[in-house]
């Protein structure tokens, strides 16, 4: 080992930037978050949910497939329209998938409470309009307040 190594000092810095609990280093929480993820979309996506996302995925794959086979045939041959056209099915149905399952997620997410308890978004509209006075100023803080514009 010379003077211009720094292997063993790059070693002990990483030592002593590791966590006193070696179970909660960025690997073991993302270990952790991605399958606290995996566990919510498995529980918003039920086995019902992923027959009916199944079932759009087959039609309009299936539907694309069916359509763009004549057109790629006449384009590039018959010999290379099947396989094209299942490619383009295959994207077109995943795409087509992406819409529903994207609907129950973001409606399961209003529902889902954060750390602080449920998002308190309904709420927001009462504290707004009991910071407005009758000539339009909003309470910034007691005994100030801030014309709105």
């Amino acid at each position: 080992m010379t003077a211009d190594d720094t292997s063993a000092d790059d070693a002990a810095a990483l030592d002593a930037d590791a966590p006193a609990d070696p179970g909660h280093g960025r690997r073991a929480l993302a270990r952790i978050g991605s399958g606290a993820m995996v566990a919510w979309i498995a529980d918003v996506v039920t086995p019902r949910r992923r027959l009916v996302a199944l079932v759009v995925a087959l039609v309009a794959g299936v539907a694309m497939a069916l359509l763009i086979t004549p057109v790629l045939a006449r384009a590039d041959g018959p010999e290379t329209a099947l396989p094209g056209a299942i490619v383009l099915g295959a994207v077109v149905g995943t795409a087509a998938t992406v819409v529903p399952v994207s609907i129950w997620l973001a409606r399961a997410i209003g529902r889902h409470p954060t750390v602080a308890g449920k998002h308190p978004a309904w709420r927001d509209a009462a504290l707004l309009d009991d910071a407005v006075d009758p000539r339009g100023r909003v309470s910034l803080a007691p005994g100030t307040a801030g014309r709105v514009a």
